[in-house]
């Protein structure tokens, strides 16, 4: 009689039998919790989890991240090396100190990749471990320190990331105090591919940044203190000064809160720059949302141009609204910026004042070689007086408009014209819209000189059937202009 063996006797545990190196990278993609928890599966299985390379913190649990890590790092393999340490501790407040010391034993076991993202409290003192760590390539860093007081950041007076490829600072209510200190940690990363600071506050000091392989830096609010420690936002004076030297720098990005002086040299290889200009609220007008003080106008130009002209060689070139502080200044906008040459893409978000339109015309008039113009409208600033300028087109025809004596002087402004022709603009993008005089002025501006457009297509805002009863007006008017090419005109198409 034949024994008929059932089919588990003969099954085997597949999985268990794979090298250690295999089952680690499995286990890479999931939590800690949950590798830990594959201690029960077998004896095979019970230490496997200490020894992983690979430790990702990041599970919300009802219980203290931070005890978890703590078991993790005392019950691991020590002579294992750790190729990347991922921690999130959401909600979870953790002393600082707790912090840096897992950053330590990350950085004593050789990490590659360090991402840590956490609410601390207390001055955050980079451990010395990680700033010599020869092994780190990527370090990330997103910490907001929840205390009153401003806290600090203590960097090692020994610095050395030959490895260091990116590295990316987002260091909330934290602050570097010691310009020595501060330049020689970012001097001392020369493989530094890319650099992203958001958020992070400077004491009084010229911050020196020079790297021969940088290729994307960016840079969010950076912040300036005051004197009083309890405070945490930025000086009356404006006394950071940023120096950057990257000759293989390819994109360059700045959002700043108000205009420091920034110095950029030797930026030959850029290819895109976006430039996001926001304005304090003591250098606007009282009562006004936007506009600037009277007194603010010619700084904030001479910044602006000695920011933008560094970026003359640049391919794309994206500006908020704030681009129109240029205009403020006339002698200094025609004087200083030079020829844009190789700008293929200009993208602007404006609300098409007089002084945004003549920015643009000037960006138009610099740039022969431009083909490509994305804008972006947004409303006008609150609190402003709405000119005639900003009429809606079916109000033209009424009279009271027409023959007013501000619409005929914004009307025929001799700065709201293009001196020359546009021989290479092939498409324009225009969102926002919402029937306006200004819109269509603008609008008839590009026409009248584009012998090379192709495409204009045009985005409305508003969808209720009195808007669309105006954006018909709108566009039977703008169908009647003049126009230099045989370009399609869409209005709202379907996507």
């Amino acid at each position: 009689m034949d024994k008929r063996k059932s089919p588990s006797s003969d099954s085997k545990d597949k999985i268990s039998g794979l090298p250690d190196s295999l089952i680690h990278s499995i286990l890479s993609f999931t939590d800690m919790r949950y590798a830990v928890q594959t201690c029960v599966f077998s004896k095979r299985w019970r230490y496997i989890w200490t020894s992983l390379p690979t430790l990702n913190f990041g599970v919300e649990e009802e219980y203290s991240v931070a005890d978890f890590v703590d078991k993790v790092l005392r019950f691991r393999d020590d002579s294992c090396c750790i190729r990347s340490f991922r921690l999130d501790t959401h909600d979870e407040v953790i002393d600082s100190t707790r912090i840096c010391s897992w950053i330590a034993v990350a950085g004593k076991h050789n990490v590659e990749e360090l991402d840590i993202s956490c609410l601390s409290n207390g001055d955050f003192v980079i451990p010395p471990c990680l700033c010599t760590c020869k092994s780190l390539t990527k370090l990330d860093l997103h910490v907001y320190d929840s205390e009153d007081y401003r806290s600090k950041i203590i960097l090692p007076t020994s610095v050395s990331l030959p490895g260091l490829k990116s590295m990316s600072l987002n260091l909330e209510n934290l602050l570097f105090d010691d310009e020595y200190s501060t330049n020689k940690f970012f001097s001392s990363c020369p493989a530094l591919e890319s650099l992203d600071l958001g958020n992070c506050e400077f004491s009084d000091m010229s911050l020196n940044i020079s790297s021969l392989k940088l290729e994307h830096f960016s840079i969010e609010n950076p912040g300036l203190a005051y004197d009083n420690p309890k405070t945490s936002w930025l000086s009356d004076t404006p006394t950071l000064t940023l120096t950057l030297y990257a000759p293989n720098l390819t994109t360059f990005t700045c959002t700043v809160c108000k205009l420091r002086d920034y110095s950029l040299e030797n930026l030959s290889s850029l290819v895109s720059a976006c430039i996001y200009l926001e304005v304090e609220t003591d250098d606007k007008e009282p009562g006004y949302e936007i506009e600037l003080l009277e007194e603010k106008k010619e700084l904030y130009a001479l910044r602006m141009m000695k920011l933008v002209r560094t970026l003359h060689n640049v391919k794309v070139l994206t500006l908020s609204e704030y681009f129109k502080v240029l205009s403020e200044a006339p002698e200094i906008l025609d004087s200083q910026l030079p020829q844009f040459l190789n700008l293929q893409r200009l993208w602007l978000t404006t609300w098409l004042s007089r002084d945004c339109v003549h920015t643009i015309i000037y960006f138009l008039k610099i740039s022969p070689n431009i083909e490509s113009l994305c804008l972006d409208i947004t409303a006008p600033p609150i609190g402003s007086c709405m000119p005639p300028w900003f009429r809606f087109c079916d109000e033209i025809n009424d009279s009271r408009i027409i023959y007013n004596p501000d619409f005929q002087k914004e009307y025929r402004d001799s700065r709201l014209s293009l001196p020359c022709v546009l021989y290479h603009l092939k498409f324009v993008k225009i969102q926002g819209l919402l029937g306006r005089f200004n819109e269509l002025k603008f609008i008839e501006i590009l026409l009248k000189n584009s012998i090379a457009l192709e495409k204009l297509v045009l985005f409305s805002i508003e969808k209720d059937s009195h808007a669309e009863r105006r954006m018909m007006k709108f566009n039977e008017i703008l169908l009647g202009y003049p126009r230099a090419s045989t370009c399609t005109i869409m209005l709202n198409p379907s996507l």
